[in-house]
């Protein structure tokens, strides 16, 4: 049983927010950004395998995004 974690599963809100990222999209209808890549990494990494991870573990990447944008 130890395959999955145990917690909440990753939300939709928090992989489009993940995908955003991966695209290069800003927040807004439209905008262009440059994410760090250490950032980039980390959300291809979340999107490769989203099962792996729980919304606790996305939250604070999310709330890095926002504080960025």
């Amino acid at each position: 049983m130890g395959l999955f974690k145990k917690g909440n599963p990753v939300t939709e809100k928090q992989i489009a927010v993940l995908e955003m990222v991966v695209n290069g999209k800003g927040s807004r209808e439209g905008t262009e950004v440059d994410w760090p890549k250490d950032l980039v990494r980390e959300c291809k990494k979340i999107l490769k395998k989203p099962k792996k991870y729980t919304s606790k573990d996305v939250s604070p990447l999310v709330y890095r995004i926002f504080d960025m944008s």
